[in-house]
């Protein structure tokens, strides 16, 4: 009996470490593609899904707008956004035309089998995601600010 429950926990293990591996290829595969992992030795990609928790993305937005320089040497990825225009006219042209920001309209994120809708901020260094970090309401600002 203990066996079988070793082996339905070690079974568990397994899928869940091949689960979370998967997870980090596809945001890679999705960077590589369509950013580059060389863009600069050390930098960070924020991911802002307009479909995950409202205040989470408002907050985000709004820091970034008010601090564009968080976008000098990152990135910033939006996807399933409704309307493009009422975002530009309550964040600003700047934020949405900024040449490090990404549009993703068309869903290529999706594409990439990534399930993790929340915003996100993602650390590559020396060509490797290094970190992943949740954004939310609580810890935005903290988070964002670390970025300059």
């Amino acid at each position: 009996m203990k066996t079988k429950l070793h082996l339905n926990l070690l079974l568990s293990l397994v899928i869940l470490i091949i689960s979370c591996q998967s997870e980090k290829k596809s945001i890679e595969n999705y960077i590589k593609y369509n950013i580059g992992l060389e863009y600069e030795d050390k930098f960070s990609i924020i991911i802002l899904p307009f479909d995950a928790c409202n205040a989470c993305i408002h907050s985000s937005l709004s820091y970034i707008s008010s601090n564009l320089s968080v976008l000098n040497k990152n990135k910033l990825i939006i996807y399933n956004f409704l309307s493009l225009k009422s975002s530009k006219m309550q964040y600003g042209e700047e934020l949405f035309n900024h040449e490090n920001t990404i549009i993703d309209s068309n869903g290529k994120f999706l594409e990439f089998d990534f399930k993790h809708n929340q915003p996100m901020i993602i650390q590559i260094e020396n060509e490797d995601i290094t970190k992943i970090e949740n954004l939310d309401s609580s810890n935005f600002e903290v988070l964002l600010s670390k970025l300059h």
